[in-house]
């Protein structure tokens, strides 16, 4: 009996303890999150009291400009002096907003009651979505008043030119900041995958795509043919024999169990229409392609890279798919290999 009740006691204590470093392992990731959104809020005040401040500044010194030959020259400026003074008031909103987030979330974390760290961490999350929304709206302003600069303070043909020169600058940063975007967006729900039950804690490169090969595997069995077997984000690029500049664009594709290959704008554009059959660019049947070595890239980017050709006409459209990495790369050349004789 006296065993009894001491292994009994062993347990409880065993207990306790794994308990206690489960809940220390809970609290190190929660502060780590509260670090993470605190950098993030750090991040934007600074860029909003930069842009803030510099156009603080050049507002009164275009204030002071005399009249050009230009004509409205007073309407332009007036509109010049309305979007500066909605980037420095959105800029401070911004400042103010990060200031209290910085302050006040992980004071809450620290300090707080039970389970103050969890709310500390999902007020930090839902706050930093209307901080980004805040600064969205800061870089729009900023980049109209920067334009409308241009016909206060310059002539007629400087001020188209260099109006000219910013928007196609600001067509290239928001292709890349979209590429960027795209690249890291995940999903909650691609966190875990019902066919593994959980989650693989592993390092090993061959061992995840085992792991992942046999999920797909699986999902290929029990899925229709427009379901998808293979999808993520790809570098593609479309072009007609001899191949001359590529010109890459990210796309979201995907491998239905029919062997087709779809193109989507982003994963969104793929859930809200996943029928490939009814999208207005055809995708491409497999069975009319097959692969080869890419001699025409350069040494750095034909290692990632797949080639389709046709295998009716070599003069037909060409395809190439750039992966981000060669794990990325393995998979998408054995689902390929796989769907070619569908």
């Amino acid at each position: 009996f006296i065993l009894v009740v001491l292994l009994l006691e062993m347990f409880r204590a065993r207990q306790q303890v794994l308990l206690e470093q489960t809940n220390q392992s809970i609290l190190a990731i929660r502060q780590t999150e509260i670090a993470y959104y605190s950098s993030l809020n750090s991040a934007f005040g600074l860029q909003a009291a930069i842009l803030g401040g510099f156009v603080f500044v050049e507002m009164f010194d275009n204030a002071r400009q005399e009249s050009n030959e230009l004509p409205n020259h007073n309407v332009r400026l007036n509109m010049y002096s309305v979007f500066s003074a909605i980037v420095v008031a959105t800029a401070l909103h911004i400042i103010i907003t990060t200031t209290l987030l910085k302050t006040l979330g992980p004071g809450l974390g620290l300090n707080g009651p039970v389970g103050s760290m969890v709310k500390a961490v999902d007020g930090l999350k839902i706050e930093l979505g209307y901080v980004s929304k805040s600064f969205i709206i800061l870089m729009v302003s900023f980049v109209t008043s920067t334009i409308l600069s241009f016909w206060v303070c310059m002539d007629s043909i400087a001020a188209i030119v260099s109006t000219i020169v910013f928007i196609l600058a600001a067509r290239f940063w928001i292709h890349f900041s979209l590429r960027i975007i795209r690249r890291f967006h995940w999903e909650s729900e691609e966190l875990y995958s019902k066919s593994s039950g959980g989650t693989t804690n592993t390092d090993d490169p061959s061992l995840k795509l085992g792991v992942q090969l046999l999920q797909m595997g699986i999902k290929q069995a029990e899925s229709s043919e427009t379901d998808s077997i293979m999808e993520g984000y790809l570098d593609i690029c479309g072009y007609f024999p001899p191949q001359g500049k590529v010109i890459w664009d990210r796309k979201y594709v995907i491998l239905t169990g029919s062997g087709q290959l779809a193109f989507f704008e982003d994963r969104k554009s793929y859930r809200m229409n996943s029928d490939v059959n009814k999208l207005s660019n055809r995708p491409l049947r497999m069975s009319s392609f097959y692969v080869q070595p890419n001699k025409d890239a350069s040494a750095v980017d034909s290692a990632l890279q797949i080639l389709l050709c046709p295998r009716e006409d070599d003069s037909f459209k060409h395809w190439l798919l750039r992966c981000d990495n060669d794990e990325e790369l393995q998979m998408w050349r054995l689902v390929l290999d796989a769907s070619f004789d569908h």
